[in-house]
């Protein structure tokens, strides 16, 4: 049987242990070729993800960035508004935002005055406390002979003048630079909760002759509301505009001061001012 075999048998044989054992090698490269592969795969795969991380952030931190970006852009806004001197566009800016979150555009309008003769328009007046007298003189003419009309008269409940403040403080602090304006014919009240409790302040507006009353938004409305303040015979209202606390907080940015000054006008004010007869000032 030998004999039947030539003489290059072996190398055959060699050839194809040759052929197996660089299969097996390249079948070894190839799966160290794929882990590497794979490796790089995986790699550009984080570095894909964290890239996107960084460009997409989660819609809760996108959410803050805005929030952050809007309050610099709002509070920017504020501040432009605040330095601008008080006119009657301004007021009904502010009427007009804070009206839009409760009203229809209709609405709105059906509360606006035609004209601009509703507004005490006074731009040359300091809007310092110490000017008050100052400025009311130069708003409001024949205070006196007012002011003995009404005594003579003897009608309670019927302010001629209400000037609205942000704090009870304030209101005691403006009371007093308005004693040059007042003169000696007017009897004053303050309109606040510190001072008095709301039956006292009824009990009193409705048995004596009141000329001027300074207070903050709240008592005011609830005054009117139980019939301490008549608004029938209310000719003027000065809002305490430009005033800030030592927090920098303003009559028309104070949260809930704002509210009740808007509701006030809304319900009690603005519809006065649309019939002219009542008129309006910023002092």
């Amino acid at each position: 049987m030998a004999d039947d075999l030539d003489d290059n048998f072996w190398v055959k044989e060699d050839i194809s242990d040759e052929k197996i054992e660089t299969k097996d090698e390249n079948e070894n490269t190839h799966s160290e070729s794929d882990k590497k592969s794979n490796k790089r795969k995986v790699k550009k795969r984080k570095l894909k993800d964290l890239t996107n991380e960084n460009k997409h952030e989660s819609p809760a931190v996108e959410s803050k960035k805005k929030k952050k970006k809007k309050k610099k852009k709002n509070s920017c806004a504020v501040e432009e508004i605040e330095n601008l001197p008080p006119t009657v566009t301004l007021l009904w800016d502010f009427f007009e935002s804070e009206l839009n979150k409760s009203l229809t555009t209709f609405e709105i309008e059906d509360l606006k005055p035609s004209n601009d003769d509703w507004f005490l328009d006074d731009s040359t007046s300091e809007r310092d406390t110490k000017e008050m007298s100052a400025y009311l003189s130069n708003v409001i003419s024949d205070w006196t002979d007012k002011c003995v009309k009404l005594t003579e008269d003897d009608l309670h409940s019927s302010p001629i003048l209400l000037i609205v403040t942000l704090s009870a403080i304030r209101a005691v602090d403006v009371l007093r630079a308005t004693s040059t304006f007042r003169g000696e014919k007017c009897k004053t009240m303050k309109l606040f909760a510190k001072h008095m409790k709301v039956n006292e302040q009824l009990e009193r507006l409705k048995t004596n002759v009141v000329h001027l009353g300074v207070g903050t938004p709240n008592r005011i409305s609830k005054l009117i509301e139980e019939g301490g303040i008549n608004t029938k015979r209310l000719k003027y209202v000065i809002i305490d505009w430009s005033w800030k606390d030592l927090k920098q907080r303003r009559i028309t940015s104070m949260p809930g001061v704002k509210d009740e000054l808007l509701s006030l006008f809304k319900t009690y004010f603005l519809p006065r001012c649309k019939k002219n007869k009542l008129w309006v000032g910023l002092f």
